[in-house]
């Protein structure tokens, strides 16, 4: 059935190469027309619609969502055959049942909701259908099997029974690709450097393979074929973090005796519950004597590749290897079940855009709590393009969530931005932006994603922040918000312009424009502030304790109701090179006692 859509898929080459060359992406309605024309040509449209969308979707082309959608309503077996033939590596059973059961019109709307509750808050509809089909085109292009069978044995406790590609497509579809990679082949026999023949690298975000060299049997080194087989080791740094291990093909005549067979390396890769699995084909490793030969062998770098540095230590200290053993191999069985269990769709980016975003909160005219999220962009790397009046154009993808100690999202934002300029901008500049986002409730954590390209982009941790109910009758401050009028990022209201800085980075020319607000102190009442710059002691000047303060400026002032903001212009022409700490504090009659702080910097340019 796959090479029968595979052949009908193969006659949509030359139509979506023609309609690429001549952008379709803004002709979608033309792209659909053609697509359906061809369909009306074949015994299995849905299939024609199908292969449309597989080739858009996996080069990231929006235009393939709705081929996609439309294939499902046509109800010849081989074309839902074909939609669950993409889908089984993530769904389950009772999912799959369900798709053959739907009427023709209920199946899209299934899939849609199938696909939305994969998203997550700061993903565009469509992106988790995209990523699978760039995953799925990647797995059969690097770890597909085509017409080779899987047999396993009885006693063989992993069966994944993925047709298409080995283990490794079956992980790399659910989870993308790894952060890190070890692979090599590795001989407990074999004499000298014992990780001799193991490479450990970083992948950079992609999954790197290199050969290996020689097959698995008898050897000069190890007459007797004792071989560990190829494997590899995937890391996953994602929430949580998990180790996936695999192994190629080898032949064992029973659970405990290994037989080399000529099998050329990367033919097929199978999950093996730990990296002990690794190394079983070892007779000596199967009567627990982990401090024997093989295991305590392994080279610090090569045990801590595999993960194994914490049962090499527990096994040496508490003398039983046994009961060490189990543990590692417990929690490592753990990694592999979220592994084959699991989905992920993280934010990674190969190239990381150095940048930072700051959070600041001030309230609407009508009280309304509003989210002031500035970001700033190392121009160093950033791709640029030329309008057609000669500037040059930044372009960004800005995510923004905003969430109340409970995790409730209070704020959301997801924004295409173009950034233009008169001309190119120096590599050591920055490209700065500012959304405003209202919020239906305080917020305690944030988190600012900005996307450049597929590639590349900033992520940014999720972030404490500082949003406090407007409360007439609780004293509370919002976060300090410390700019210049010098980049242009201003939010205006009646009272007067708040001014942001999102790189915090000032020259002696930059006058500092502080905001804040207080809230909470009764009309009339008089309470106290204090504002400091002080410099940040750095080297050896740290250990003897104290502040410099350089700038210390205190006033008294009447509170006007249930929110006061202020602002004020500090002069920065004699604050020297270097970081530094802009302190705002509050004090109220009562004895209520609050304080913001924010890090900048001021250069010396």
């Amino acid at each position: 059935m796959r090479a029968k859509y595979l052949k009908i898929g193969g006659c949509l080459l030359g139509l979506l190469g023609v309609l690429s060359g001549s952008g379709y992406a803004q002709q979608r309605d033309s792209l659909f027309r053609a697509i359906r024309a061809q369909a009306s040509l074949s015994e299995h449209p849905g299939l024609v619609f199908l292969e449309a969308a597989r080739g858009l979707l996996a080069r990231g082309d929006f235009a393939g969502i709705d081929p996609y959608y439309h294939g499902l309503l046509y109800s010849d077996p081989a074309s839902l055959a074909a939609y669950g033939y993409d889908l089984e590596t993530i769904w389950s059973t009772t999912e799959a049942d369900s798709l053959r059961t739907l009427r023709a019109e209920a199946r899209g709307e299934f899939l849609r909701r199938f696909w939305l509750k994969r998203e997550g808050p700061l993903r565009i509809p469509g992106e988790r259908l995209i990523e699978h089909y760039r995953r799925l085109a990647y797995a059969r292009l690097h770890f597909g099997r085509p017409n080779q069978p899987r047999n396993y044995e009885w006693w063989q406790p992993i069966q994944t029974g993925s047709r298409e590609f080995d283990d490794r497509g079956l992980i790399y579809v659910r989870h993308g690709p790894p952060h890190e990679v070890v692979t090599g082949q590795r001989s407990l026999y074999a004499s000298g450097v014992p990780d001799a023949d193991a490479t450990l690298f970083n992948a950079g975000g992609a999954v790197n393979r290199p050969g290996v060299e020689g097959l698995i049997g008898p050897t000069a080194d190890d007459p007797k074929g004792r071989f560990v087989p190829p494997f590899e080791a995937w890391w996953y740094d994602g929430e949580p973090a998990f180790r996936i291990f695999f192994q190629a093909c080898a032949i064992f005549s029973s659970p405990s005796k290994f037989e080399h067979t000529v099998c050329p390396p990367g033919s097929d890769y199978r999950l093996v519950e730990s990296a002990l699995g690794l190394l079983r084909p070892v007779p000596e490793l199967d009567n627990g004597d982990l401090n024997g030969s093989g295991l305590a062998d392994l080279s610090p770098t090569f045990a801590h590749a595999l993960g194994l540095s914490r049962l090499l230590r527990s096994s040496n200290s508490v003398g039983d290897a046994s009961a060490a053993r189990f543990q590692v191999w417990r929690e490592q069985v753990e990694w592999m079940s979220r592994g084959i269990e699991t989905e992920s769709y993280n934010f990674r980016f190969p190239t990381m855009v150095p940048g930072r975003a700051t959070v600041e909160t001030l309230t609407g005219s009508d009280g309304t709590l509003i989210a002031h999220v500035g970001f700033a962009e190392a121009v160093k790397g950033l791709p640029s393009r030329k309008s057609a009046d000669g500037q040059s154009l930044y372009s960004a993808t800005i995510r923004i969530l905003l969430e109340d100690a409970n995790g409730v999202t209070v704020g959301r934002r997801i924004v295409n931005r173009t950034f233009a300029y008169p001309r190119p901008l120096p590599e050591r500049a920055y490209v700065m932006g500012l959304e405003s986002i209202p919020l239906s409730g305080p917020a305690s954590r944030a988190r600012v994603i900005i996307q450049n390209d597929i590639e590349r982009g900033m992520r940014g941790a999720v972030e404490r922040i500082v949003v406090p109910p407007v409360d007439s009758t609780v004293v509370g401050m919002s976060a300090l918000v410390v700019g210049t009028g010098g980049p242009g990022l201003g939010w205006g209201t009646p009272e007067d312009t708040v001014w942001f800085n999102p790189s915090a980075q000032f020259d002696q020319t930059d006058p500092l424009e502080l905001a804040w607000e207080v809230y909470g102190i009764p009309a009339g009442e008089t309470y106290e502030i204090d504002i400091q710059v002080v410099k940040k002691k750095t080297g050896l000047s740290r250990l003897f304790g104290g502040e410099s303060v350089q700038i210390k400026l205190g006033f008294a002032t009447q509170s006007p109701g249930v929110r006061h903001r202020l602002l004020r212009t500090l002069d920065a022409s004699r604050l020297k090179p270097g970081p530094y700490i802009v302190r705002v504090q509050v004090k109220t009659l009562g004895g209520d006692a609050i304080t913001r702080e924010v890090a900048i910097e001021m250069s010396d340019k």
